[in-house]
C-alpha cells in the first residue's frame, strides 16, 4: 500500500508553518471507544495533504497496534514500564519543540502514564514553556460513563491545552440518531464544565463497513477507490460507494469544526487523484 504508508513529507516549512504551534494530539478515552481509529483517520487525512506528521504509539499491551499497520514508521517506546514509557514520552516531546513537527500519540485505555506525568506537573505551563500546543481528544460513545473520570482541569489555566470531545457516531447502536443518542452526554455537567474552558465538540461520523476496511489492511483511499491487493478479497461495491462519501464529503463537516491550528498543518491542498 504505497502513498499513505510512505512517511511524512519532507522539505523545509513556509515561514507560516515556523509561525505557528506544532501540535501534539493525544486520544485519550475507555477501552473500545474509537480513540485508534480516530488517530488513524487523522494521520491518514492528513498525511494525504500533505502533513509532515509524526505517529507515536505508547500502548504497552498492543491494543492499538492496528495504527502501525498504516503507519510504518511510527515510534514507540522499547520497554512496558509506565517509568520507562513516561520518560520516553516526555524526551520526545522535548525533542517535538525543536523539530516543531505535528505528533499523533496513541494511548492504550486506561493507560496511566500521562496520570503519571501530571501527578507532578502543570501540563499547560510545560507546554507553553516548549512552544507545543496539546490537543487532548477525548472519544466519547453515547453514555455518560465515556466521560465520567474526564478531568477538566488538565487544561491548567488553558494555554496551549485544547480539549475536544469526539462523539464516535459508530457506537451508535441500531438507526438512533447522533443527536438523540449523545443528549446524555451533552446535557452532562462534565461536557458543560468543559465547553466553560473552551472545549470543542464535534461528532465522527459512523462508517458501517469500517471493520471490512481494517480487516483487509487497506487505507481509507484505496477503500474509497476499490484498490485491493492481491489475494485480499475486495470490498462490494456498495461499501466501496460507502467508504468514498464518508472518506470524501463525510469527515469534512467534523474536521471543519475543529480549529485549524488544532490540527496538523497542510501548506496547500493538492488536488487528490480519484479513481477513474
Amino acid at each position: 500500500m504505497a502513498g499513505l504508508k510512505n512517511g511524512a513529507i519532507s522539505g523545509e516549512k513556509s515561514s507560516a508553518a515556523k509561525s505557528r504551534l506544532p501540535v501534539l494530539i493525544v486520544a485519550v478515552g475507555r477501552g473500545r471507544v474509537g480513540k485508534t481509529t480516530f488517530l488513524n483517520i487523522v494521520g491518514q487525512r492528513f498525511r494525504e495533504r500533505g502533513a509532515r506528521l509524526d505517529v507515536w504509539n505508547i500502548d504497552p499491551h498492543g491494543e492499538s497496534a492496528s495504527i502501525d499497520a498504516f503507519f510504518p514508521d511510527v515510534r514507540r517506546p522499547d520497554y512496558t514500564g509506565i517509568d520507562d514509557r513516561r520518560g520516553w514520552l516526555e524526551r520526545a516531546i522535548e525533542e517535538q519543540s525543536a523539530s516543531r513537527r505535528d505528533v499523533l500519540l496513541d494511548v492504550g485505555g486506561g493507560d496511566l502514564v500521562l496520570q503519571t506525568m501530571l501527578n507532578d506537573l502543570d501540563l499547560s505551563s510545560v507546554a507553553e514553556t516548549m512552544g507545543v500546543r496539546v490537543v487532548i481528544a477525548q472519544l466519547v460513545g453515547p453514555i455518560v460513563a465515556d466521560i465520567d473520570h474526564f478531568d477538566p482541569t488538565i487544561v491548567g489555566n488553558g494555554t496551549n491545552v485544547e480539549m475536544l470531545f469526539v462523539m464516535n457516531a459508530g457506537l451508535i447502536r441500531g438507526d438512533t440518531s447522533p443527536m438523540k443518542a449523545f443528549e446524555p452526554v451533552f446535557s452532562s455537567p462534565v461536557i458543560a464544565a468543559a465547553r466553560a474552558k473552551g472545549a470543542v465538540i464535534v461528532t465522527l461520523p459512523q462508517l458501517r463497513c469500517l471493520d471490512a476496511v481494517l480487516e483487509r489492511g487497506l487505507t481509507f483511499r484505496e477503500a474509497a477507490e476499490r484498490k485491493t491487493p492481491a489475494g485480499v478479497a475486495p470490498l462490494s461495491i456498495f461499501d466501496v460507494a460507502r467508504v468514498y462519501k464518508w472518506w470524501t464529503e463525510g469527515l469534512d463537516t467534523t474536521f471543519a469544526r475543529i480549529p485549524a491550528e488544532w490540527l496538523p498543518y497542510v501548506e496547500s491542498e493538492p488536488m487528490i487523484a480519484e479513481a477513474s
